[in-house]
C-alpha cells in the first residue's frame, strides 16, 4: 500500500484590521442631556492590530434629531469621536479584551416655539469622556466579527448650558462588522 500524502493544514493568520458598526449605540453622556428623548444613533469604528495582543481603535458617530412636543420643537445635532487602545490577553486580536476609551463629544440644541416660531438661544454641550472597559471580540473563520464591551467613563464637561449632570456614565457597546 502506497503512503498517502498528508492533508495540508490551513494556517489562519490573525486579522490586521477590524471595521465594525453599531446600529444603535448608547452614548450615555449625550442621552442624559436629551432624556427622555432617546433615539437611534449609528456609530462606526476601525481597529488596527499594532501587536498580536494590542489593538488601537478609532471611532466616531454623528446625529441629527428633531422632536416636536406640545409647545416646543427641539432640534439636536451632535458628534463624537475617540480613540481606544485595547489589550487582548489571549492574543490573536480576538477574545477577551480590556482597554481605555478617550472620547470628545459636542451637542447643540435649538428650541423653537411651535405657536409663534420664536427661537430660544441655542444650548451647547461639549466635553471629554475617559474610562476603562472590558469586553469580548468574537471573529469567525471568514472574518465576521461581533464585539461587546462594558465599563465606566468619567465625563469632563468643557461647555454646558444646564445644571449638574452625572460625572460617571456607563460604557455599553455591541458592534458587528468584519475583520480582515
Amino acid at each position: 500500500m502506497a503512503p498517502t500524502a498528508p492533508i495540508p493544514r490551513v494556517v489562519r493568520h490573525p486579522p490586521i484590521v477590524s471595521a465594525t458598526i453599531t446600529p444603535f449605540s448608547i452614548p450615555w453622556h449625550i442621552f442624559e442631556l436629551t432624556a427622555p428623548d432617546i433615539f437611534p444613533i449609528v456609530a462606526m469604528a476601525v481597529e488596527l492590530r499594532a501587536h498580536p495582543r494590542l489593538g488601537v481603535a478609532v471611532m466616531g458617530l454623528a446625529g441629527d434629531q428633531t422632536d416636536t412636543g406640545m409647545w416646543v420643537t427641539s432640534h439636536k445635532t451632535f458628534y463624537e469621536f475617540g480613540v481606544e487602545p485595547r489589550w487582548y490577553p489571549m492574543g490573536h486580536f480576538r477574545g477577551l479584551m480590556a482597554g481605555a476609551a478617550l472620547h470628545y463629544f459636542r451637542m447643540r440644541m435649538l428650541l423653537t416655539d411651535v405657536f409663534d416660531g420664536s427661537k430660544w438661544p441655542p444650548f451647547d454641550f461639549a466635553g471629554y469622556t475617559y474610562g476603562a472597559f472590558a469586553g469580548y471580540k468574537y471573529t469567525t473563520l471568514i472574518g465576521f466579527t461581533v464585539e461587546a464591551k462594558g465599563g465606566y467613563a468619567y465625563v469632563q464637561r468643557t461647555m454646558s448650558d444646564s445644571g449638574p449632570h452625572p460625572d460617571f456614565v456607563p460604557i455599553t457597546d455591541v458592534k458587528v462588522g468584519w475583520s480582515f
